[in-house]
This record gives C-alpha cells, structure tokens and sequence, in this order.
C-alpha cells in the first residue's frame, strides 16, 4: 500500500529549516568560504589546486575510504550476529552483550585506544606475556598501524549497526517466518529471505552510522595509525590546522568538504537502498519468534563472552589498575594501592563539579532537541511530505562526518564576527548549537529506520475513520515508535555527555565538560587522575544501566 503524501504546515518548515540553517548551514557556509577567500589574497582558487593536484589528497583519501569501509564490515558483521543471537535466539545471559556494548558505546574514544594501546602495543601485556612464555622478546602482533585502526573502530563502532538492529529484529511480526515454516522453508533460508529483509532498514542506519563515524573519527587514527606513519583524512586535516595560515584554514575547508561528500554518499546509497521497500512493523504485544541454538548453544556463549571479555573488560582493568597507583610507572602492590587519586577527583578538584554539570546541560540539552526535530525530519521523509526533509537529513549528516576540530573552527568562525547579531561566542549556547549540529544525524538515523518499519495502513485507516492528525500520531505512531526514539534518545545523550573534540576548543575557563577535564589531566601528565576519573564515569554509567533494567526503559536491550 503506498504512502499518503501530505502537505507539511509552513511552520513546521520554518522550524526545522531555522534550527539547520543556524547549527549546521551557517557554520558550513562560513567554512567553505574560507576555503577560497584568505584575508591576504582575497578570492583564490590556490588552495583549491593544491588540494586537488597533491598526490597526498588522494592517497589519505584512499586510506580513509579502505579503513572506513573495512571498519563498517567488522561492525556489521559483529552488530548484526549479536543482535540477531539476543533477539531471535535462546542464547543464556543476553545481557552480558548489552553490557558489552554499552562500554563500547559511552567509553570516550582516546580512553578505548590508550586501554588497547597498554593491551596490544609492542610492550602491552599481552606481547610481554608471550615474551615470557617464549623466553625471547616476540611481539604476536602490533596494534599500531592501519589493520589495528580497521579492528579498533570495527569494535568501536559496532554498537550502532547492534542498537539498530536489534530494534529493527523486536519490530518484525512472528507471522511473517512463521508462514515460511508452514511451506517447509528451511531456518537459514527464512533467515536469509525473510528476517533479514525486513530488518533492513536497521541493518542500513546502523551500517551508514559505523561508516560515517570511521570517516570522522579522530581519536583511533591519531593513537594508533599516526605513529605508524599512516595518516587518514582526520589526521591529514589536524595537521593543517596545526600550521593555521591563512592557505592552511583554506584547505583544512577543502579536505573537510571530501569528507561531507563521503558522508553524503553514505546516506543517499541508504535512501536508494530502501526507497521502493516497504516494511511491517510489530504490535507491541506480540514477541518476537526466538530459534534454539541446540547443542552449540553453550559452547558459542563461551566464545562470546570470553572474546567481548577480552575486547571490554582486560582495557577496563587495566585502567582501573592504574587509578590505584600513587604515581604512574609504580609497580601495583598491595603497598602502594592507593585511593588518593579518587579523592582528588572528588573532593579537591573544582573542575569535576563543574564538568559535570556542564557536561549533563549540554548532553540533556541536545537530547531535547535533537530527538523533536529528527521525527519531524524523519516523519517527513517517511511520508513523502516534502523533498526538504531529505535535502535537511543530508545536510544534518555532514556535522558528524567532519572531525570534531574542524566543525569547532566552523563554529568559531561562525560566532566570532558573526553575520547574525546574536552575541554567543565564548557562551555555553555556542557548544550547544555545535552539539545539536554533531549529534542530529544520530536521532535522524535511527528514527528513519523505525518510520520505514511503520505500516502506512494503521495511520490510512485512521484518516479515513476520521481520527485527528495528532490523536493518531498520539496513539499509533508514538507507541510504535518508542523504542526507536528511545534508542536515539539515549544514543546522543552518552555521546554528548562524553564528547570531547568539539569542546576541546569551543570550552572556557568555567564551562569545562567531562571529556575536557579528562584529556586536560592526561596531556598534564596526570595518568592516574585521569584514569581515576574515566574510572568514575564508568561506574556512572553502570548505574545508569541498572536503572535502565530496574525501570524497564531500555531499548535495545532484549535479552532480560
């Protein structure tokens, strides 16, 4: 059954088309400027040819495009299996891959590639082990380099492709492979030919999410890849932006516009992939149909669990080991364990108060608005209301593709003589309109999947029953759609609470968040302040997850 087209309201286009065009358009426009008008030259296409004519543009372009789609098939793959084990399966212990993901999902990046780093580095633990086991120095394998970049940011980001997913899994009535069965279809083919189908639109939100996370991440390929003399899109921009003349800002705007159109691309292969699909969605009281795994059931939750163990746990562990020294470098014993550290975090320190009410403000900010805006974005593009939702959903996508760094200096650009006469440079407001910016196409993705999984004949009916536009969207679309606004929901809530790039350079003395105050104790030297205070935040979030469970609001977490 087609979708009803439907004329959207004037004001809710003003809205929408106001919000963008001040957090992601004005910033965007001011940064592509620069990169052809320089206070000394004027206009100039200079930095243009540079960009395009140097054999380096295409070679970091080649890497990025190699490392992102490699990085994108480990978190499908691991993402899709995982989700599918927890929905459709009785796999014991499901919660221990919702645990798993959440550390993965809140975990800052720099903490997660310094925790691997001390794991798998040439001297990590695991090198040394195998060193003393073998009696000579041997190194099993090296994480520094574009192989360890490709597994750090396939682990990172697979939380994305599994949220999606496994929403995408929960909404697919039982009936529909039920009736496969009845016609002696086998498992493996229903899976291939019928479950798998009508969670594609999860499967592709979390994948193009993965995908555009590996192009913008900064974190993993300055850790690991960088000092091995391999440098990505965001590292080659970074080291623009160090020399910061007036033809290096110009082609720190070239180079970030290629990674707004790898990003583009991502998302209009996504639309294309599902533009002529339509999708059922399920009832909230029937469950989802779960095979049995048999007799691999037990061993395969061994091998899960153990790997997400060693992928998890072992960096937590030694990162906590480490808060406990009186000094970075001590052996640990039970002499010099020490809880110093945590009372310097929590009772000396003013920043930590201050970070962290910073941090929940902007995090519960964005969150508030964010989550609206992408409905109506994704409501309009479901429902064919206008072709503005999709031009705002690819606009929306480019924030997050650019390196935090590069967005901050559009945002400065942006607010430090601005055109509009709205005085909020150096304000918290500025870090939270380059927060809404970032963070949109996380809600976006997320809230489009789950309107493509909407039967359009629930909403046709209760037109034609006469039923208000908004008592329908009260009491069909918005039970429908819980899980996926909460999912959203909660995904820009932790990215926001722990970002750090972006506030790295919009931050003042007083408006410190929580990943500033972090790296800011690291880069001084104070290992084991920092990690004591990463340490905290993981606590936190453990809590967070149990009230989760204990309120019965999570979203993504099947397995109970």
């Amino acid at each position: 059954m087609m979708r009803l087209a439907t004329e959207e309201k004037p004001v809710t286009l003003a809205v929408v088309g106001a919000v963008l065009a001040l957090t992601t358009a004005y910033p965007l426009i001011r940064l592509l400027l620069a990169g052809f008008f320089t206070p000394t030259e004027g206009f100039t296409l200079a930095p243009l040819l540079q960009v395009v004519f140097q054999k380096a543009t295409w070679t970091v372009l080649y890497n990025t495009v190699v490392v992102s789609l490699a990085a994108t098939a480990i978190s499908s793959i691991l993402g899709i299996t995982l989700a599918w084990l927890v929905v459709k399966s009785d796999l014991p212990c499901k919660s221990v891959i919702n645990i798993a993901t959440l550390l993965f999902l809140f975990l800052p990046p720099y903490v997660q590639g310094l925790a691997w780093l001390q794991l798998w580095g040439p001297v990590g633990w695991f090198n040394q082990l195998a060193s003393f086991i073998a009696g000579k120095k041997i190194v099993l394998w090296n994480v520094y380099g574009l192989d360890g970049t490709i597994l750090l940011l396939g682990l990172l980001h697979y939380p994305f492709v599994y949220m999606s997913t496994a929403t995408a899994l929960g909404n697919i009535p039982p009936e529909e492979e039920e009736v496969a069965f009845t016609y002696g279809v086998s498992r493996s083919r229903v899976v291939r030919r019928v479950t798998l189908p009508l969670a594609l639109p999860g499967i592709a939100a979390g994948s193009i999410l993965a995908f555009v996370s590996s192009v913008g991440n900064f974190g993993i390929p300055a850790l690991v890849a960088l000092p091995a003399g391999k440098i990505l899109l965001t590292t080659y921009i970074f080291q623009q932006v160090v020399g910061f003349s007036s033809i290096s800002f110009a082609r720190v705007s070239l180079l970030a516009t290629l990674g707004a159109m790898l990003a583009i691309t991502g998302i209009m292969v996504q639309n294309l992939f599902l533009k002529h699909q339509h999708f059922t969605v399920l009832t909230k009281e029937t469950a989802p149909l779960c095979y049995s795994l048999g007799r691999v059931r037990i061993p395969l939750a061994v091998f899960l669990y153990s790997f997400l163990a060693c992928a998890t746990i072992a960096p937590l562990i030694a990162m906590f080991l480490n808060s406990l020294l009186p000094a970075y470098g001590v052996p640990l014993t039970l002499k010099t364990i020490t809880l110093k550290n945590y009372r310097f975090i929590l009772a000396d320190l003013n920043a930590t108060r201050r970070a962290i009410a910073t941090s929940f403000i902007l995090a519960g900010g964005t969150t508030l608005i964010t989550i609206p805006l992408s409905f109506v974005v994704a409501r309009g593009i479901a429902e064919k209301r206008s072709k503005f939702y999709l031009w705002v959903d690819r606009l929306g996508t480019i924030p997050y593709t650019l390196p935090g760094t590069v967005l901050a200096l559009a945002v400065i650009l942006a607010w430090v003589d601005p055109w509009i006469p709205i005085p909020i440079y150096g304000s918290i407001v500025m870090i939270l309109l380059a927060y809404i910016a970032r963070f949109f196409t996380l809600a976006a993705r997320n809230l489009t999947a789950g309107f493509a999984q909407l039967n359009p004949s629930y909403t046709e009916v209760a037109r034609v029953l006469g039923i208000r536009p908004w008592q329908c969207l009260w009491k069909i679309s918005l039970p429908l759609l819980r899980p996926n606004i909460q999912n959203a929901a909660l995904l820009v809530f932790i990215t926001a609470l722990t970002e750090l790039t972006v506030s790295s350079l919009l931050w003042i003395s007083g408006s410190e968040t929580i990943g500033v105050t972090i790296y800011n104790l690291e880069a001084a030297g104070y290992t084991t302040y920092s990690t004591a205070f990463a340490t905290l935040v993981v606590l936190f979030f453990g809590v967070f997850f149990l009230l989760l469970k204990r309120t019965r609001l999570q979203t993504f977490l099947p397995g109970r």
